[in-house]
């Protein structure tokens, strides 16, 4: 690892104890996609789905100086397993989590981070902003830092320290996701497409217009439906389609079908279904 860089496990972890069908990590890997191209070097960064694979990399090298949890209903209790075991073998490691499984208002968000103490700083709606966020201010301190040692504001990042809660929100004008490089094209997630364990999960757009009480989409933070360009998700539809034996993909956008160039993403779909002959239709 180079000097003065920042060692970091991102975890979006799974029970993975029974057989089933789970999914590729595309959101810590655009996670990382995002962190990479930021920050270069000053970050190493290594992905986990199984909670043993990740307390068996935490215990055999070099303690990480950030471990962040990809944070929903089905994994929160198993989050939280590994947080306490990480914290208590390395107080210094600064523990994140970000995903919807949270409430949105300051009290919610206050009381869910008081419950989980071992959490230092959450990461709210979409992660690699203020995840940035929060590396660039540790780059400046040349350094990480406890939430109890927190001496500034992070713009959508909350942490609670001496029982209050600092939380400066990030809105939607001027943000994109443009500049959030392919995980898929730059070969970040080839471990987990090569293995026929892994459902791939690809993602061409952000956000939805339909304000439905029951789905983590209709919140205002995340209203406006927002694209990646067309060619790069052209692209990963041919990329993970030559490289993935699975015979199922997930589509992760809210509404797939809602803008018009999602006919040339279906035929694209079905173009290269038919050049590898692997995926096949759902019984």
């Amino acid at each position: 690892m180079p000097e003065n860089s920042f060692k970091i496990y991102l975890a979006d972890l799974i029970h993975d104890y029974l057989p089933g069908n789970y999914i590729v990590p595309l959101n810590v890997g655009l996670i990382t996609s995002y962190l990479k191209e930021h920050f270069g070097n000053q970050v190493e960064i290594k992905l986990f789905k199984s909670v043993e694979a990740l307390l068996r990399e935490f215990r055999t090298s070099s303690k990480p100086d950030i471990v962040g949890f990809s944070n929903y209903s089905w994994n929160q209790e198993l989050n939280h397993f590994a947080m306490k075991l990480i914290s208590s073998e390395s107080p210094n490691t600064v523990i994140v989590a970000g995903g919807p499984h949270i409430r949105t208002d300051p009290n919610g968000i206050k009381t869910h981070l008081e419950n989980l103490s071992e959490i230092d700083y959450y990461c709210m709606f979409e992660g690699e902003i203020p995840l940035g966020n929060l590396i660039e201010y540790f780059i400046s301190k040349k350094q990480t830092i406890k939430k109890n040692l927190c001496d500034q504001e992070i713009s959508g990042v909350a942490y609670v320290k001496d029982d209050k809660l600092s939380y400066p929100v990030i809105t939607n004008q001027g943000r994109t996701i443009t500049d959030i490089p392919s995980p898929y094209l730059s070969g970040i997630l080839d471990e987990f497409l090569s293995s026929p364990k892994w459902v791939p999960i690809l993602e061409t757009n952000r956000g939805c217009p339909y304000p439905c009480t029951f789905c983590v989409w209709g919140i205002s933070a995340l209203d406006k439906v927002r694209v990646f360009p067309l060619q790069r998700s052209l692209d990963e539809i041919a990329y993970v389609a030559k490289r993935s034996p699975s015979p199922r993909w997930i589509f992760a956008d809210a509404n797939f079908g809602i803008l018009p160039r999602d006919l040339d993403l279906a035929k694209q779909i079905r173009k290269e279904s038919d050049k590898y002959g692997k995926l096949k239709m759902a019984q």
